[in-house]
């Protein structure tokens, strides 16, 4: 079923290609510049810290592209196990994040099947764009699930995974060591045997503060001590809470946007960790769901996706520097899940532009 499944990919990618041109390194290629085509599934992606590079993976590869003419730099293709029969490992490459000094990529996989097996983590060596090179993979015993952050300090990562106790799926945060980056080892571990994990994990500025989308709302986790990470909050949103961000906290650590599966917008003040106090509510009454919640860079903006009722998706740009009003600026449409339903959306550090990876990376100028 899965050769059948990627088979079919890539005859569509292949059409793509055709007109859009291969990307090879070095190529000028031509490309339609709201769809960029990439030579795999993607499935998470990340930029350099300037915007000037993108890190693409895909089931089993990793495509260095540059963002200012959208050619690929280098390429790295990791031999995964692939299951033949069921007693058998799985894997794919599932997130990824990189080193705040842009020279290293960490990548997990995860076995996509139900209560599969755990996953690795492949750190690469991203110093030379055209020759990345792989350091190692190590195998942790870990299911990773949604999402891996690196902190500020470019010595440890937080990684979110799927965890059972009696027979009863939950899921944990880990915290990982990756100093040694042939030798990356876990230190410290939150344990919850209640909820699990939704969306992506925030981190403050100063890396002493994680924010967590649970089932519930949102956790509030003290990492002053990275081999005992605990819980200070949890702001509890009414409804379950979707999505693939759910949650966007401004640089000063005092606002924390939110999004659940009512269609609701929140907004709290988070000040007093202990007492986290909602300014407002606003619903969104004409939508089927909301997806992606993202900040300008300069924080005045906020980016909100919705998903429609007839396969179409809507991106609504709000002006938030008056952080107790939302005033929307416009509305971008279309008549698809280009917004929604994605391996991820990120807003470029100069604020030109939002990304959204599908099977195509989409690029919308703001």
């Amino acid at each position: 079923m899965k050769n059948l499944i990627l088979t079919s990919i890539v005859v569509m990618l292949s059409i793509c290609l055709t007109g859009c041109g291969t990307g090879l390194a070095g190529d000028s290629r031509k490309v339609d510049k709201e769809k960029i085509s990439i030579d795999s599934i993607l499935e998470d992606f990340v930029l350099s810290h300037n915007g000037h590079k993108g890190y693409i993976i895909g089931l089993d590869t990793l495509t260095i592209l540059n963002m200012r003419n959208y050619t690929t730099i280098g390429r790295l293709e990791v031999e995964l196990p692939e299951a033949v029969d069921l007693n058998k490992p799985d894997q794919i490459f599932q997130s990824i994040a990189l080193s705040p000094d842009d020279k290293t990529v960490y990548i997990t996989s995860h076995d996509p099947r139900h209560n599969g097996g755990p996953g690795s983590l492949f750190i690469v060596d991203v110093s030379n764009s055209r020759k990345p090179k792989l350091i190692s993979e190590t195998k942790l015993g870990l299911k990773f699930n949604f999402s891996i952050q690196i902190l500020p300090d470019g010595k440890h990562m937080l990684a979110t995974i799927k965890a059972s106790t009696y027979g009863i799926t939950h899921a944990d945060l880990v915290v990982l060591d990756i100093q040694n980056k042939k030798k990356p080892k876990i230190i410290g571990r939150l344990q919850d045997e209640t909820y699990s994990f939704h969306g992506d994990i925030s981190i403050s500025k100063n890396g002493k503060r994680a924010y967590l989308s649970r089932d519930v709302g949102i956790e509030i986790v003290n990492l002053e001590d990275l081999t005992l990470p605990r819980v200070i909050s949890t702001i509890y949103i009414d409804q379950e809470i979707i999505g693939d961000t759910y949650s966007v906290i401004t640089k000063d650590k005092k606002w924390l946007y939110a999004i659940n599966n009512n269609n609701d917008l929140f907004l709290y003040n988070i000040e007093k960790e202990g007492n986290p106090r909602l300014v407002f509510t606003k619903t969104f009454p004409d939508v089927a769901g909301l997806e992606y919640l993202l900040l300008s860079p300069d924080e005045k903006k906020l980016y909100v996706t919705s998903m429609g009722n007839e396969e179409d998706s809507t991106l609504t740009i709000f002006d938030i520097s008056d952080r107790k009003k939302l005033t929307i600026i416009k509305t971008i449409h279309r008549d698809s899940y280009q917004f929604v339903r994605s391996a991820g959306a990120i807003v470029s550090p100069d604020g030109k532009k939002i990304y959204f990876a599908r099977v195509w990376l989409y690029v919308i100028k703001l």
